[in-house]
């Protein structure tokens, strides 16, 4: 199934230095006493590049800019009347090229050593482009000893009460097991007018407290149940994870909570990058290259330096994510929780997953027929890809360049990419380059809108799993815009047929393409190699069912057991069938009788 990730979260770190101590910070500790801050020009540098990034990268529809530290405000004061007004420009017009809600959150401890600083604040309280993101946890020492700086928190948001105010928490075991009507008082007593939720990292300063403090995966969910219905009832405030949650399930939008952005990185107070925002100083993942804000290639060096880390993401799942309705939008739980040892995760996964599918499951109910049937979606969204290619007109790019002749030199290889023409494709030929491998290259040029072409025997060379993430990959819909050839799954199901991913397709060919019978049922079948055929694989049934399947894999397909489809499974079928059918009239090219 495709999984959707189309996220750009960036945080610009001002500063590392802060003014407290909070034992549960993903920080290095030596990090917090670091003293300087990011100059004024790189601050604005920062946003032309994100500005070229965002242009550039198909995968990313939606921005997001979170100003950190340290303690933010710890900078001069002068420092933010200068660059806050400036980013808040900024916002707009990243709301205006992409069409969508381009937010700042504003990370602050709300200890202030300004009074300044509130009347900043308040003079762009009505700005709907920014908030201003307030944590709090009940024991992290946050507030010192005995909680001694807790009433200057309380009088320092009552000074910006009417502000655009973000509850930021964490779900730890004091707080998931605090009587929730204790929580609502938190809430109500700061002003806040949106609760946001983070998760505890095991980095940097926190890394005991997370073996001790981390709450079960059930234990949380059950929290944002108590949560939501506790603060619904309160007019005016947002609850972040049921926004994220129910809207995901209604509209089929990417669910941006748990850390499986397409980006989530940092650019540190000196203009560096760390390709994750939760992990610093010596556990920070670094591109494999020194790459400096003045570089005019930044945009192209970054998206291909990230893309191990969305790699990952896209690929990385727990075994309970299998056929899981919710894979799409969860991505396989919490990301920093995908690098927990079996033995780690077995201490918090036995009564949830690390994507909290009990909270899943209860917006799911709650919404009833509210949930979006993805074909639905998925033919929606075709249907407007083919009318503005037919608007737009396409050239198939006819000119090979090999690979390998790009990719003399790590600075050659991005400026000769920059200058590629519309009529030409990459034929690759190599399985690595510079570090990175087949299948994550493939997303790079995915995102940049360039075609290849990659051969079988190369998929081989490149390792089993290797050519399992791009089958798998292609044949969930998950790339933009390449347009590889269906033999990339066809090959790999025929040389790797006990593989999980090549049971799948070959149920799957089944349901479409062989299965007649019909018994009566409202329940999905699910196939033997526990394919559920339904609208969750639609992807998967739309390519068996698009594609020629060559003989030898139908034979593959016709020596397993081919069952009768429940009722609901062959209207899904059936339904898939006819939107390809209509969709081939867009494509003027008949219709295409399946």
């Amino acid at each position: 199934m495709r999984r959707i990730i189309d996220f750009m979260n960036i945080c610009l770190v001002t500063n590392r230095g802060c003014n407290l101590r909070c034992t549960h910070c993903y920080i290095e500790p030596a990090l917090l006493a670091s003293k300087g801050g990011m100059s004024e020009e790189h601050f604005k540098l920062t946003y032309e590049r994100i500005e070229a990034l965002l242009k550039l990268d198909a995968h990313t529809s939606l921005i997001n800019v979170e100003i950190l530290g340290g303690e933010i405000t710890r900078m001069p004061f002068e420092y933010w009347q200068n660059l806050l007004p400036f980013a808040l420009e900024k916002h707009q017009h990243f709301r205006e090229i992409t069409g969508k809600a381009a937010s700042l959150a504003w990370c602050t401890n709300m200890i202030f050593q300004d009074d300044r600083y509130f009347d900043l604040i308040l003079a762009h309280k009505d700005d709907p482009n920014w908030g201003v993101f307030i944590p709090w946890e009940p024991d992290t020492n946050r507030f010192g000893t005995r909680n001694k700086l807790y009433p200057r928190y309380l009088k320092n948001l009552e000074r910006i009460k009417d502000a655009g105010k973000t509850l930021n928490i964490i779900p730890t075991k004091m707080l998931v097991e605090m009587p929730i009507e204790e929580f609502v008082k938190v809430v109500q007593e700061g002003s806040f007018f949106d609760i946001s939720s983070d998760m505890l990292y095991p980095y940097g300063s926190g890394k005991a407290f997370f073996e001790e403090h981390q709450p079960t995966f059930g234990q949380v969910s059950d929290f944002y149940i108590r949560m939501t219905e506790a603060l619904e009832k309160i007019d005016g405030i947002t609850i972040s994870p049921w926004d994220e949650v129910s809207g995901s399930l209604m509209t089929g939008k990417g669910f941006n909570l748990n850390g499986n952005d397409a980006y989530d990185l940092t650019i540190e107070p000196d203009g560096s990058v760390v390709l994750n925002s939760s992990m610093t100083g010596t556990e920070a993942p670094l591109p494999s290259q020194s790459i400096s804000l003045e570089d005019p290639l930044w945009s192209y060096k970054i998206l291909f330096e990230n893309i191990r880390q969305m790699d990952v993401k896209f690929s990385v799942e727990q075994p309970e994510c299998n056929q899981c309705e919710y894979l799409r939008y969860c991505n396989g739980g919490y990301y920093h929780y995908k690098y927990l040892t079996p033995e780690a995760l077995a201490r918090y996964n036995q009564d949830d997953c690390a994507g909290y599918r009990k909270y899943w499951d209860y917006a799911k109910a709650r919404l009833g027929n509210g949930v979006v049937n993805i074909s639905d979606l998925n033919h929606q969204a075709m249907r407007t890809q083919l009318r503005k290619q037919h608007r737009e007109g396409f050239v198939e790019p006819s000119v090979p360049v090999f690979e390998s002749t790009l990719a003399t030199t790590y600075e050659a290889f991005f400026a000769s990419l920059a200058d590629l023409s519309k009529s030409e494709y990459i034929v690759i030929d190599e399985a690595g380059v510079f570090g990175s491998t087949l299948s994550e290259r493939l997303w790079f040029y995915d995102g940049i809108g360039v075609e290849v072409e990659v051969s079988s025997d190369l998929l081989a060379k490149a390792g089993e799993n290797q050519w399992m993430r791009i089958a798998r990959n292609l044949a969930s819909g998950n790339y933009r815009t390449l347009r590889l050839e269906p033999e990339v799954v066809w090959d790999y199901c025929s040389k790797h047929t006990s593989s999980r991913f090549a049971q799948l397709v070959l149920d799957a060919v089944i349901a479409a393409r062989l299965a007649h019978g019909v018994v009566a049922g409202t329940v999905a079948t699910t196939m033997p190699s526990s394919l559920v055929v339904d609208q969750r694989n639609d992807e998967l049934l739309r390519f068996v069912l698009l594609n020629n399947v060559p003989d030898s894999v139908l034979a593959m397909a016709q020596a397993r057991a081919i069952p009768l489809l429940s009722r609901a499974s062959a209207d899904a079928v059936q339904k898939i069938r006819k939107y390809i059918n209509f969709e081939s009239l867009l494509r003027d090219r008949g219709v295409v009788h399946l």
